[in-house]
């Protein structure tokens, strides 16, 4: 991929912009301008983006200010959750497993739907809980991994706010090539004792195993 495209544009005064990864008040991105000095040989922070009229105004094309730009982060820890949707393999077995043969674990409003309606709303979650993900990147916690496999919980919301506890949980397994989803869970004690128990700052939940949890 282009990572000029992912990160951050640079116009032609050698200005560059990128996503700070902060938030405003209103749950919106911070995007950064960065002034390139020949002085000395780096960027400095110029300013704040105000909005697109202001990238304009400061030499960027309307290519450039029409893209979303991923957040900034100096961390390679292939224990993260990947952000991005074509590194998952979303396919039949998957989605049949979940929709059809978990399907007793969604809400009883949504049980009854037509397929196609249930899988909407596990590919929306799914992207909002990638969106979450490109915010914090602890967001999705390692739970198991050997040799062979990684898996992570994801957040799993159906009709709920992102500020309440979720309806269920989705489990995320990486195998060599691609992230899959493996299953859904229900939020139950044993997974709230997990949440609540572990640091705000670790990035696995330790020993995940269990029979009931497939």
């Amino acid at each position: 991929m282009n990572h000029e495209t992912l990160y951050y544009v640079e116009n032609k005064a050698r200005h560059a912009m990128i996503n700070s990864g902060l938030i405003n008040k209103l749950g919106d991105f911070i995007y950064l301008i960065y002034r390139y000095y020949e002085s000395c040989k780096s960027y400095k922070l110029y300013k704040i983006v105000e909005g697109k009229v202001d990238c304009i105004e400061n030499n960027f094309d309307i290519d450039q200010v029409s893209r979303k730009l991923l957040p900034i982060h100096f961390d390679n820890d292939d224990t993260k959750l990947s952000v991005f949707i074509e590194d998952y393999d979303i396919n039949l077995k998957s989605l049949n497993h979940i929709i059809e043969e978990r399907k007793e674990r969604f809400l009883e409003s949504i049980q009854n739907k037509d397929s196609r309606y249930i899988k909407m709303i596990v590919m929306n979650s799914l992207k909002l809980g990638l969106r979450m993900q490109s915010y914090d990147l602890e967001y999705a916690k390692n739970i198991f991994s050997n040799r062979r496999f990684r898996s992570w919980v994801l957040l799993f919301y159906m009709d709920k706010s992102i500020y309440e506890e979720p309806d269920l949980v989705m489990i995320i397994r990486k195998n060599d090539m691609f992230f899959e989803i493996k299953t859904i869970l229900l939020y139950d004690d044993y997974l709230k004792n997990k949440i609540v128990s572990m640091s705000p700052y670790c990035s696995s939940w330790g020993d995940f195993r269990n029979e009931n949890y497939k």
